[in-house]
This record gives C-alpha cells, structure tokens and sequence, in this order.
C-alpha cells in the first residue's frame, strides 16, 4: 500500500509499479521516465507481448518529447517525434547532439523491432530510416534496415 492523495491505497505490484512510474513523470523529478518505459517495451516485446510493447515505446517517445533535453528540438514540432520520425529528424537534426541522437535512434529501432513483430514492415522501415540517420554508425541499426 501506499498514500495517494492523503489516503493509503492497497494495489499489486503492477499497480504499484504503474503508479511509481506515473509519480516519476512529474517535474521535480530528476530520473528519466522514457529511459524506464524503454525497458518495460523490451521486456514486453522479449516476451512476446507486443501489443503492450507498442503502447509502451510510444509512451516512451511521448516522454522523452517531454524531456528537456529535446525540448529546443521539439519546438515548433510537438508530435512530429512521434507520428513523423524521419521529418522530425531531418527538421530538428541540427538541434540534437551526441547522446540524445544516440538515445532517439534506440528508441526508434526498438519500436521498429516491435513493429516489424506486429507485421509493420513499412512503417518499421521508416523508423529504422529515422534512426539510421540519427545514427548512422550504429552496426545494428544499419543490420535491421536489410
């Protein structure tokens, strides 16, 4: 059990979890939500869950959106991250550096991965495409477009 909202609620552990990781989202918070709901998509696709992997790396993606170390790159593009990877790469390229490329082409590839077990090759493809250019050096990514 926990206190939420001044009362003791009794949940599970997958209810405790979900709202750990909810708690983790606000603002005073110094973790990385994404870098969290990235792990729980793979595991969810590991497991061949991958309708719950889905759900989870676009809550990933929608949080690292959020996260502001892209917040410069997002300007201007709410959404884009999302719905377009490739056009939010190539508009925002110059704004993303080093780690944050190389933390938004996983997250890329490994909803491609997902997609691609879902049967979305071509939109895999465009995802593998984005991360690729985020990327370009990364041997598994440049494996996974073939």
């Amino acid at each position: 059990s926990f206190r939420f909202g001044g009362r003791s609620v009794q949940v599970g552990a997958q209810g405790l979890a979900a709202a750990m990781a909810m708690s983790c989202t606000a603002p005073s918070c110094d973790c990385e939500p994404w870098r969290e709901k990235l792990e729980a998509a793979r595991k969810a696709c590991e497991e061949a869950r991958y309708f719950e992997a889905v759900q989870l790396i676009n809550s990933a993606l929608e949080a690292f959106e959020a996260s502001p170390t892209v917040a410069g790159a997002c300007q201007g593009r709410r959404g884009l991250l999302v719905t377009e990877p490739r056009r939010f790469v190539e508009e925002a390229d110059d704004s993303l550096q080093g780690a944050t490329r190389i933390d938004l082409a996983s997250l890329y590839a490994m909803r491609a991965d997902i997609l691609m077990n879902l049967g979305g090759l071509r939109r895999a493809s465009g995802e593998l495409e984005a991360a690729s250019l985020l990327a370009p050096e990364d041997a598994c990514i440049g494996l996974a477009r073939r």
